[in-house]
């Protein structure tokens, strides 16, 4: 008997970063579709499992919401219908707004609220983190986000059991959170290798040259601080330069 189809809503809370998106791919690829496509043996296929995906707004069906790089997705449901109401989605897909977008409207906020008391999986990718803060679902628990915004995050979510600079991946619960943008891959590899066979998810992450690393960084969060800090001040003379030749 063929699986159920893994039923996956997009919230789409402003414009949304192109790569957080990508990482919802790999869930995908682990689809008999794609692994038709790249012609596996049926065998193999017969272990994927469909996805049924759903671009979710404010505003619904028949309008377009914007991600980077100038992208424009359909929308295919508004916060209020049945095919994305609580109970009827596996997964509660968030990737990340532009942090001065934050806080987002209250309908996408008790959206999110909703979900999490039916215990839908939720996934937030990198400053999706932000959206899950503000629903007050990371309350009580261990919780990430891009290390530049763990000092901002401890401090407006004190209520967050720990906001944890040195993973890239978090879990507590039905709440899956990663840190920085390309972390939506990490986070995805280990969500496909806890729901999904072996041999699919080798297939996947091989194909798509995902390669396994450490859950912890391999470096500090004061020296990664530390580097994006000497980036700013060695812009400032390029940028002296910029406006003397502008005159």
């Amino acid at each position: 008997m063929a699986p159920k189809p893994l039923r996956i809503g997009v919230l789409l809370v402003h414009c949304v970063q192109l790569l957080d998106l990508a990482a919802l791919d790999l869930l995908f690829m682990a689809s008999p579709e794609w692994l038709e496509d790249i012609s596996m043996p049926q065998h193999l296929v017969d272990l994927g499992r469909p996805c049924e995906i759903h671009y979710i707004t404010r505003e619904g069906p028949n309008t377009m919401a914007p991600a980077t790089s100038q992208l424009s997705i359909q929308v295919t449901d508004s916060l209020q219908d049945s095919a994305v109401a609580p109970g009827a989605l596996d997964i509660l897909f968030v990737p990340g707004p532009a942090p001065r977008a934050m806080p987002p409207a209250e309908e996408y906020l008790e959206f999110t609220r909703q979900h999490n008391t039916a215990g839908t999986t939720i996934i937030t990718i990198c400053t999706g983190s932000l959206v899950a803060a503000h629903a007050g679902i990371t309350k009580g628990r261990v919780a990430t986000a891009p290390r530049f915004l763990i000092s901002y995050m401890k401090k407006t979510f004190p209520e967050t059991k720990r906001w944890d600079e040195n993973m890239r991946v978090t879990r507590d619960g039905n709440l899956w959170m990663c840190g920085g943008v390309t972390n939506g891959h990490d986070l995805m590899a280990e969500y496909l290798r806890e729901n999904y066979p072996a041999a699919v998810v080798n297939t996947v992450l091989g194909a798509a040259d995902v390669t396994p690393r450490a859950l912890e960084y391999d470096t500090s969060a004061t020296r990664d601080s530390a580097f994006f800090m000497w980036q700013i001040v060695r812009a400032i003379p390029s940028s002296i330069l910029r406006m003397l030749t502008a005159r």
